[in-house]
């Protein structure tokens, strides 16, 4: 099942871990949605819940901010690792 969520929308692999705790499938799903240009939808908020949109806001804004040591303004060729391990914990 691995393969398949490679190419899955971050929004589902999330669901999908959370619903199936796979633990495995949540960072790489995370990270997807950090480094994603288009917006969050209304499907996907509802899908992912407010506190996880909330988190998620906050990580996309300290990544555009270059805050969290993150690049400068406009780049997403970082690992935002460490911002989604502070804003999600462990």
């Amino acid at each position: 099942m691995e393969p398949m969520l490679t190419y899955e929308d971050p929004v589902q692999r999330i669901v999908l871990s959370r619903k199936y705790e796979v633990h495995e499938w949540l960072s790489p799903g995370l990270h997807a949605l950090a480094r994603r240009d288009a917006p969050l939808q209304l499907d996907e908020v509802n899908a992912l819940g407010i506190l996880t949109i909330i988190r998620m806001a906050e990580v996309r804004e300290s990544v555009i901010n270059g805050r969290y040591g993150a690049c400068p303004r406009g780049s997403f060729d970082f690992s935002t690792t460490d911002i989604i391990r502070r804003v999600f914990g462990d």
